[in-house]
């Protein structure tokens, strides 16, 4: 049963691309709910006996290898769906995908790392172990009933400007991000966005965020 979704689902992914005809997303879904599923929750095992002999400077060297190949696949995944689809096809499934991702990550950061805290200050713990918090490197200011994140520097931005790409629209996918990661460490957290791409920023500053908590909940 499993090999025939797969095979199903692979089929689908590899299909010649059409521009007059183009598959429907909710098609993939339907397909890729599942396979994602077992993917995450599977009894499958990784080979991890590479990592035995390392020392703490190459697992150190190891992570941040992984982290970039993160990174990279990310942006390639965008780029390739918007020459296959358009800009706001990749910008939709993109808001989509970081939408799921935080909240799969922080249910097992808290189970990983034994994080018990809750409000702003067990949302900026778990945080800090979230990949794209190391890859970007927020500016992170706490307050008494307030947090704030600052990004000085968007990697994927820069690079768009770079080779002389327009910066995407991230504003309501990093808004996304944010809150289906916020809402597994507390519900009552509340995401604003102060200002992040399509909106005007400063050059030293592409998106800024604030995080409070709704006294209501």
């Amino acid at each position: 049963m499993k090999e025939a979704r797969w095979n199903n689902l692979r089929g689908t992914l590899t299909a010649p691309w059409n521009a007059q005809k183009k598959i429907p997303l909710w098609a993939l879904s339907m397909n890729a709910i599942g396979i994602l599923h077992e993917l995450y929750h599977g009894e499958g095992t990784m080979d991890l006996s590479v990592l035995t002999h390392m020392n703490r400077s190459e697992l150190q060297s190891y992570v941040e290898f992984l982290l970039r190949q993160y990174r990279i696949m990310d942006a390639f995944w965008f780029l390739y769906v918007s020459e296959a689809f358009d800009q706001q096809t990749a910008e939709g499934i993109n808001r989509r995908v970081w939408g799921r991702i935080p909240e799969l990550a922080a249910k097992e950061i808290i189970q990983r790392f034994g994080i018990t805290e809750k409000g702003l200050t067990g949302f900026l713990k778990a945080l800090k172990y979230f990949p794209w918090t190391i890859l970007i490197e927020y500016d992170i200011e706490e307050r008494d009933n307030e947090a704030f994140i600052t990004v000085p520097s968007c990697p994927p931005q820069v690079a768009r400007r770079k080779h002389g790409l327009p910066e995407f629209d991230c504003r309501d996918m990093h808004r996304g991000e944010f809150e289906s990661f916020a809402r597994i460490i507390d519900e009552r957290i509340r995401v604003d966005c102060l200002f992040a791409p399509p909106d005007p920023h400063p050059d030293d500053c592409f998106c800024k965020w604030r995080f409070t908590l709704d006294a209501t909940k």
